[in-house]
């Protein structure tokens, strides 16, 4: 990499280049400008002048050093810049003998040669020169390449009336690339690695095709039957065994009873999983990870994750008529930022019996700030006619299960509002 010196040294040699050139072609001294062109003053005025009109950023490496900070801001490797340097040369002399014209063919012919600014004549120009002391272009990884650069006549009226305000003479532009200014800033330098470790596990991923619920006795019961705490699952797929297999039901990990390449037999759903993890009614997600044990000492990292098969854990509930409410007990138990609501639907010989949806109290009821659940809600029953009713509540989008009689009509659970 290169410092801040880079655009001023490559401007220096690329001068001296164009100025030996210049003067090979005419036989004598030709001035040098590296400023802003100026208006011819005569054909006496044997000159070149080397003006750096724009730079850009380079579009290949622009991003190159990207990310140089971590998230806490700490520096991970030095910034630098990668630059594309414009430069416009400008040819004043005695048109009569065509002078700017063989100063233009002596350069474009030795640029074309020699492209490529090599370190040699980057270390010969440097060494001469006090202002560019401390210059390490020289040993930068990337070697600066001049091109031409076409400009159309419109682009060249431009540069000349507008951006410059001078009388156009004879000119043609290069483009160095690519020049790399590093920042001196010092990166914090990580320590050695101690010892390498390789791990490797075919990759077949797991994939859930069914999820079915099972009796006692492990009978698969009929598709789409009820999820609810206690319920038995059973996973079917392929690639479902790993080194290291989990289940997991959102963030909460579930132990198996059994695990084979094609199923994953769980136990019954408890509220609380292995992990500590509660599980709530809702709309959840089961998904099998493997795991590899990685690093020193070895701990499990999740590697390889299966597809996440929705579904519904319906919650299941009892009811206490208390005053001018009804309470409603859950299992599981309710978050405090759940959505629940209370459905009832009146079991009349009416055309048109009520129907209500009561929405629960604001954080369900929860006015404890350290409490975080509850297993019971209370519904006021306010603008609820008199008579029987069906009961249901929906638990972010989990309703709970009616019971049907002998022939077939729901029954229960039920209420009697006075």
């Amino acid at each position: 990499m290169s410092n801040y010196l880079a655009i001023a040294t490559v401007t220096e040699v690329l001068a001296q280049l164009v100025l030996t050139s210049a003067e090979g072609a005419l036989g004598k001294t030709v001035a040098l400008n590296k400023g802003r062109p100026a208006d011819p003053v005569g054909n006496d005025a044997v000159s070149v002048c080397l003006y750096l009109y724009q730079v850009t950023p380079n579009a290949a490496l622009r991003n190159d050093d990207l990310p140089t900070r971590s998230a806490d801001g700490r520096l991970l490797q030095r910034p630098q810049a990668a630059l594309d340097l414009h430069y416009l040369l400008a040819f004043y002399g005695d048109d009569g003998e065509l002078e700017p014209q063989r100063m233009l063919g002596a350069v474009l012919r030795d640029l074309h040669a020699v492209p490529v600014l090599s370190p040699d004549q980057i270390r010969n120009v440097v060494n001469g020169i006090g202002y560019l002391a401390g210059s390490n272009l020289a040993e930068g990884p990337e070697r600066v390449r001049f091109t031409p650069v076409t400009l159309s006549l419109e682009e060249s009226s431009k540069l000349w009336s507008i951006f410059f305000q001078t009388k156009h003479v004879l000119s043609v532009a290069y483009q160095g690339s690519v020049v790399l200014v590093e920042s001196e800033d010092t990166p914090q330098q990580a320590l050695p690695v101690s010892e390498r470790t390789l791990s490797g596990t075919p990759y077949n991923q797991p994939e859930i095709s069914q999820l079915r619920v099972v009796d006692v006795n492990g009978i698969e019961l009929p598709v789409n039957h009820p999820i609810q705490l206690g319920s038995r699952l059973l996973l079917k797929g392929r690639h479902l065994r790993g080194r290291e297999t989990q289940v997991l039901i959102g963030d909460a990990r579930i132990d198996a009873d059994s695990i084979s390449d094609n199923e994953i037999r769980l136990p019954p759903l408890a509220a609380q999983t292995a992990d500590g993890s509660l599980l709530r009614a809702g709309i959840r997600g089961l998904q099998i990870m493997h795991s590899m044990d990685l690093g020193i000492p070895p701990q499990p990292h999740p590697v390889i994750g299966s597809n996440v098969m929705p579904f519904l854990l319906r919650p299941e509930i009892s009811l206490a008529l208390q005053g001018g409410a009804l309470r409603v007990q859950f299992t599981p138990r309710v978050g405090k930022q759940q959505r629940v609501i209370l459905i009832l639907n009146e079991l009349s010989n009416n055309d048109r019996p009520n129907a209500y949806r009561l929405n629960a109290p604001a954080e369900n009821g929860i006015s404890d700030i350290n409490a975080s659940d509850t297993e019971s809600i209370d519904f006021p029953l306010l603008g609820v006619a008199a008579g029987s009713y069906l009961v249901r509540v929906q638990v972010d989008g989990a309703e709970s299960m009616l019971s049907k009689d002998s022939i077939g009509l729901y029954t229960q659970p039920q209420v009697m509002v006075p």
